[in-house]
């Protein structure tokens, strides 16, 4: 459980550190242990992910619990293994992110206990002020 972000971005790139900066200038500082999500503006299947910039800013500056994405996210990319290696976890297919403000709310992510498993679903729950 962790405050959470949302990242508005263009659906043809990915988050990139420009992203979050212009974030901060409109709702402040990402708290510390956040859960990042990227919510693309236009309903589309392309992948929407972080890049290598965005996520070491993410999990260093800001100390970032978890990223995620509302699309399947390409898998085993390289800030995907930078994010995984420092601890933070990664979420993909994330809906209706579009219901829930871009700052200011707290997110709970609860997995499911899967035996010898590498990922799983979750259950993402935005809890609303």
């Amino acid at each position: 459980m962790g405050p959470l972000a949302i990242i508005n971005v263009n659906e043809a790139s990915p988050v990139s550190l420009e992203d979050l900066v212009r974030y901060e200038q409109n709702y402040g500082r990402i708290p510390v242990g956040s859960v990042v999500l990227a919510r693309t503006r236009e309903n589309n299947n392309s992948p929407a992910d972080f890049s290598d910039d965005a996520v070491k800013f993410l999990v260093h500056a800001r100390n970032a619990i978890g990223l995620g994405v509302e699309t399947q996210s390409a898998a085993n990319s390289a800030p995907d293994k930078y994010a995984l290696a420092h601890s933070a976890y990664l979420l993909s297919n994330v809906s209706n992110l579009e219901k829930v403000p871009a700052a200011g709310s707290m997110v709970m992510v609860a997995p499911s206990k899967l035996r010898g498993a590498s990922n799983g679903p979750v259950r993402v729950l935005a809890l609303l002020r």
